[in-house]
């Protein structure tokens, strides 16, 4: 009861899709996105109008939790004409499927039309966004980052090593920001 939290957590769309806002390139967007760009944001069945409803860094906070997982495991895509950058998927690239689940044929088609596969994030611009977060607050920011368990069957392909490598850009950002920056660190509670 003495503490206001607020939340920023992923949601369901009205179509029913989960609704990831929480990668950096969605946050480099906040306080900062044209309406036509919005509109644009709305059109994908993976996102909707309301991804901006929120500001993440409106207000200073006393601590800032925030967890890093999607900028593991999506990948990039760049809007051809326009140039901006959206996240989606896991470990794949979705241009490359027939179907995908969420789209209608429609959707999916107009997806393949106006953007362009970018990849996962650079470990280099993963460094840049972990540095542009803390230029955003003065406050200390805490960190979650993703385990590092292998899992047998899996669908996300390369998770493991891709976790590994962006757990290893976290810690040593972290190691230079000691003074602002704390680990929660998952490895610790997921070991299997």
């Amino acid at each position: 009861s003495k503490f206001e939290v607020i939340t920023g957590f992923n949601y369901v769309n009205d179509l029913g899709n989960p609704v990831h806002r929480e990668h950096t390139c969605f946050v480099r967007m906040y306080g900062n996105i044209s309406d036509e760009i919005l509109n644009e944001l709305a059109k994908l069945p993976f996102l909707d109008n309301k991804i901006m409803n929120y500001n993440l860094f409106s207000k200073e906070y006393d601590v800032l939790l925030f967890s890093v997982l999607m900028n593991y495991t999506q990948v990039l895509y760049r809007h051809i004409e326009k140039g901006f950058v959206v996240a989606y998927g896991a470990y794949n690239n979705i241009l490359e499927m027939e179907e995908v689940k969420g789209f209608t044929m429609e959707q999916l088609s107009y997806f393949k039309e106006h953007y362009e596969y970018v990849g996962p994030q650079t470990k280099a611009e993963f460094r840049a966004d972990l540095e542009y977060i803390l230029g955003l607050t003065k406050k200390p920011v805490y960190f979650i980052n993703g385990s590092e368990v292998s899992l047998v069957d899996s669908y996300e392909v390369g998770a493991t090593e891709r976790h590994r490598e962006m757990n290893k850009v976290l810690d040593d950002f972290i190691a230079e920001h000691l003074d602002r920056c704390q680990l929660v660190d998952v490895r610790k509670f997921v070991q299997e």
